[in-house]
């Protein structure tokens, strides 16, 4: 249900249920290639909303030492999204994920 409300033709509702799978998403499933991928499309996707709010559930995780149990290409988009992202707030929001996972 949570991966397809990520596809919702309502924004806001892209954007939480994004937050939200980011939050969730770590624990492994017969999905998980689905999560990854979903959450490497929210992202990158266009826009400041649905993006940012991805990264505050990262930012969730990150106090909990969380980060790890994601696959490598997940933390690589956030890794270059703190350096490369036109948007300063995302570039920020990236930077502080791995602030908070220390």
């Amino acid at each position: 249900m949570l991966l397809n409300l990520t596809r919702d033709p309502n924004p806001e509702v892209r954007a939480q249920s994004s937050k939200t799978l980011a939050i969730v998403g770590r624990m492994p499933t017969d999905v998980s290639p689905l999560v990854t991928a979903t959450l490497i499309s929210a992202l990158e996707s266009d826009g400041i909303q649905t993006p940012l709010l991805t990264i505050h559930g990262f930012q969730k995780l990150a106090g909990l030492n969380a980060l790890s149990s994601y696959d490598e290409s997940v933390l690589s988009v956030l890794q270059s999204m703190s350096v490369t992202h036109k948007a300063r707030i995302i570039r920020k929001a990236a930077q502080l994920v791995f602030a908070r996972a220390g």
